[in-house]
């Protein structure tokens, strides 16, 4: 049996919400989903309760400007 918690990351996340591997693993699938304006929400969402963690900031804004996203980009820096 798979657990595919790519669909039940929200909810899981809505319920608690400073859980930092779950929210982690969303901001990850919504990356694999292209949906930026949620990535952007949820990591400054992480930040806001993780906020030393420069390394995992690092890493979403690495994939964003791989990604071409300046936008997405643009609305993390005015955090």
């Amino acid at each position: 049996m798979r657990v595919d918690f790519d669909h039940q990351l929200e909810a899981l996340v809505a319920a608690a919400p400073s859980a930092a591997t779950p929210r982690r693993m969303l901001v990850e699938a919504l990356m694999r989903a292209y949906r930026w304006e949620a990535v952007v929400e949820h990591t400054k969402a992480y930040v806001h309760y993780y906020p030393q963690d420069h390394q995992f900031l690092e890493g979403v804004t690495a994939a964003l400007r791989a990604a071409g996203r300046s936008d997405a980009l643009a609305a993390l820096a005015g955090r």
